[in-house]
Parts: C-alpha cells; structure tokens; sequence
C-alpha cells in the first residue's frame, strides 16, 4: 500500500478529470463546452441547441451529484490508493449511466405538458349534435324503435344528407346532450 499523502486540489483535480470523462464518454458535453451551448441557446433559440442544452444540463445535474460527494470528504486526507479506488468506481459508472440518465428523460417526458395543437376535429358540430338528439328524442317518443335502431336510423338519415356518420357517433351526441343545451 502507497501510503503518500496527496493534497486536495491534486485530489479534486484528479476527480474532476474523472468525471469530466465519464460524461464525455456517455455522449454529453464537457464542462469547457457548456457554457458556449449555452450562449448559443439564447443567441439562437432552436430544437437542436435546445437539445445541446438538454445534454448540457444533464452532465450539470451529475457533476453536481460528484462535487456534492467530494464536498463531504473535503477534509479527509487522501492517498493514491484511496484516490485510484474512488476513480475506478467512478469509472465503473460508464455502464449505468446512460442508461440511468435515459430513465430520467422517460420520467421528464410524462410530466412536460404534451406537444400543443387542435386535435382531432369533431364529426359533428354542435348544432348537428343538436339536431341529432332531436331526432332521436322524436323518434323516442314516437316509440318506433328501441334506442340502439333509432341511432341506426338518425345516422341513415344524416347519410341522406350527405354527411357519413355512423350509429355510434350519434350514440355519443345523445349521452352527452345535456351539455348542449347548458348556457
């Protein structure tokens, strides 16, 4: 055992470099590129620097993680033995990590709001909706037919019009015609 005594910033600088590797090695930015990625983010707001950026903060969140750690051990006096177990173990997160780090995303993508637009249009408009229960509720109290053929039937007659609807879109109208006739 190499009982040598090494001093802090020989210590953090070792660890910095390790770390500095290990997030290089998974694809993200070293700690000298972040702050250009950065700079080109608000120079020029676009999905590729915003993915730059994305790579950036990640590799900020683990460096945290590691100076958080070293912070806690400041004090101790280190080794070389010491000091080459803590760079293999840090080393040994090569394999973990993108996998941790894709986990992380997964979890982000359920919590970010979804991607905006109108959605899919409605079939029918609310004041074919309208008459379509009208319909409905007319043959209904006519007593005709029961409920599911009297669907079948408005849905006939709105394809003599011209408009292809089927049974069920029209069953849909019915349940929610309260909310058309509120306000």
């Amino acid at each position: 055992m190499t009982k040598e005594m090494l001093t802090w910033q020989e210590v953090e600088k070792a660890l910095n470099q390790a770390i500095d590797d290990l997030v290089s090695e998974c694809g993200l930015p070293r700690a000298a590129q972040e702050r250009k990625i950065y700079k080109s983010l608000f120079r020029n707001p676009s999905v590729k620097n915003a993915e730059k950026a994305l790579g950036a903060i990640a590799a900020d969140i683990i460096r945290e993680h590691f100076q958080r750690q070293l912070k806690r051990v400041k004090k101790q006096r280190w080794t070389k033995d010491q000091l080459s177990l803590v760079l293999t173990k840090i080393k040994s997160y090569k394999r973990e990590l993108p996998t941790a780090l894709r986990k992380a995303i997964d979890g982000m993508k359920k919590i970010l709001p979804r991607h905006g637009g109108p959605g899919r249009k409605e079939i029918l408009s609310t004041t074919e909706k309208r008459e379509a229960c009208e319909h409905v509720s007319t043959l209904v109290k006519m007593g005709a037919t029961r409920l599911p053929d009297t669907f079948q039937l408005v849905a006939e007659a709105f394809k003599a019009k011209g408009k292809s609807i089927s049974s069920r879109t029209i069953k849909r109208a019915w349940e929610e015609r309260q909310s058309l006739y509120v306000g």
